[in-house]
This record gives C-alpha cells, sequence and structure tokens, in this order.
C-alpha cells in the first residue's frame, strides 16, 4: 500500500509522466533548498516516472526522465542512462544530458565508459567535447588519466576542450603543462583562452 505523501503527491500530478516528473522535480528541490531529504516511497516514485519516460525511447519525454534521474541522483536508474549515453537507444539529442547524469549519480564508475566515448573518432564532436567536460568535472586521478591519454591523438577542436577540462584542477593543470614541456601536446592550446583563463585561476 502506498505511503500517504506519495499518494498525495500523485493524485496533484495526475497521471501524464511529465507531469508526474514536474511535480517532483519540484519536491527535490524544495527538499534541497531546505537541506533534506525526500522519502524513499517518493524517490521510488521517481525512479518509476524517470525509468518510463526514458523508456519511451521519445526525445522530450526521455530528456525529462534524465533531468529527473540527474536532479535526483537516482542510482537504480545507472544502466538506462548508459545506454543512452552510448547511443544504444537511438535517443542522439539526449546522450550528453545522459553523461551529465551519470557524472551526477556516480562519477568514479563511468570513467571507462567516457573515455571509451570520447576516444571514438565516429562520435558527433559536440558530444565529444561535452564528455571531455564532464571528464574534468570528476576531479579523480582516473578521470585525469583518461583526459591526458586522449590529448595526445585528439584534433585540436577537441584537444583544446580536453585541455580546459584539466585545467580546471591543480593537478590535471600540472599533468597538461608536463604533456606540453614533453611535446606530447601543442603548446598553442595553452593559449587559447578557453584554457588559459582556468589555469589562471588553479
Amino acid at each position: 500500500e502506498e505511503e500517504p505523501e506519495r499518494a498525495a503527491a500523485e493524485r496533484l500530478a495526475g497521471e501524464d509522466l511529465r507531469g508526474q516528473a514536474a511535480v517532483l522535480q519540484v519536491l527535490n528541490e524544495g527538499m534541497q533548498s531546505r537541506g533534506g531529504m525526500l522519502p524513499e516511497q517518493i524517490r521510488d516514485w521517481a525512479v518509476d516516472v524517470a525509468g518510463k519516460l526514458i523508456a519511451t525511447k521519445q526525445p522530450q519525454a526521455a530528456g525529462d526522465g534524465i533531468a529527473l534521474a540527474r536532479g535526483m541522483k537516482l542510482e537504480p536508474l545507472v544502466e538506462p542512462l548508459t545506454r543512452v549515453a552510448a547511443g544504444e537507444l537511438g535517443l542522439g539529442g539526449q546522450r550528453a544530458d545522459a553523461v551529465s547524469a551519470l557524472v551526477a549519480i556516480e562519477p568514479a564508475k563511468h570513467v571507462s565508459l567516457l573515455s571509451k566515448l570520447l576516444g571514438e573518432a565516429s562520435e558527433p564532436m559536440p558530444l565529444r567535447q561535452h564528455i571531455a567536460n564532464s571528464l574534468g568535472q570528476i576531479q579523480q586521478p582516473a578521470a585525469h588519466e583518461a583526459l591526458v591519454t586522449q590529448l595526445r591523438t585528439s584534433p585540436e577542436e577537441l584537444a583544446v576542450h580536453i585541455a580546459a577540462a584539466l585545467a580546471t584542477s591543480r593537478a590535471g593543470a600540472e599533468q597538461l603543462l608536463a604533456e606540453v614541456a614533453a611535446g606530447k601536446a601543442s603548446a598553442r592550446l595553452l593559449q587559447n583562452p578557453l584554457v588559459n583563463g582556468k589555469l589562471g585561476a588553479t
């Protein structure tokens, strides 16, 4: 039997899944602003709603599901989010959002997947650039190593984003400078405003 909080919220949201997702986002944001956590039955409802939205494979609906999964850090949805990010569900326009959701939920566990996608020349360049930025947010040695590895062979339009991602932390910036000093990365990258500005802030 459903708990009163969930039943009341579902009555408010109605039967439309996207409407339910919107209500859940508002509930989550309100609870976060107060420094609290939503009841488990509300999170279970969110997992159900977001999972169904992603399963529709409809861009707008799936986008709402991905946004809900990211906002509430819904660990049970890592598998479908991984499939979206990898391009397995045909949701090309939602792949970057799925990457962001995975990084928000379990950053360290997805470095391998993100590194693989980053190095895949057949992937769209905007997605690869977004992945580079996402790896930079993880701030862990494995993520830095993945960025450095790809930096050595990436075209400049991607290398700039990889260098900027490394430059967001002191450890990453040191690795970037070492790669340039060793001649494994172009010194021109350091002159790019996207990179230079971040280096100056670390």
